[in-house]
Formats: C-alpha cells, structure tokens, sequence
C-alpha cells in the first residue's frame, strides 16, 4: 500500500508525515522508502519499522 510521495529537498532529504490509522493493529510494521533514480542518481531504497503501541 502506497502511503504517499515526497520531494526531496537541496540536501536530498525528502520526508512524508503519516497518521496511523485508528485501530491499526498494535506491533511491528515494516515500512519501505524508495527512488526511483533519475540522470544524475541510481534508484535506492530502505526500510525500517514502525512500532505501534497501545
């Protein structure tokens, strides 16, 4: 599921605010940030987890 798009900003940093649904299930959720590349950058990603607690 897509969350959203960003832009990133002169240093390449690029940021997304997310609000978790209401009820989403409580534990770990893998979320995933990708680029696509473009001429002067390779494509790239990472993942990291958010933690949902009561």
């Amino acid at each position: 599921m897509a969350l959203g798009s960003a832009t990133t900003d002169a240093s390449g940093c690029a940021s997304l605010l997310y609000n978790a649904p209401a009820g989403m299930a409580l534990g770990g959720h893998t979320m995933v940030a990708t680029f696509g590349g473009d001429a002067t950058y390779l494509a790239n990603g990472s993942s990291g987890v958010l933690t949902v607690t009561p």
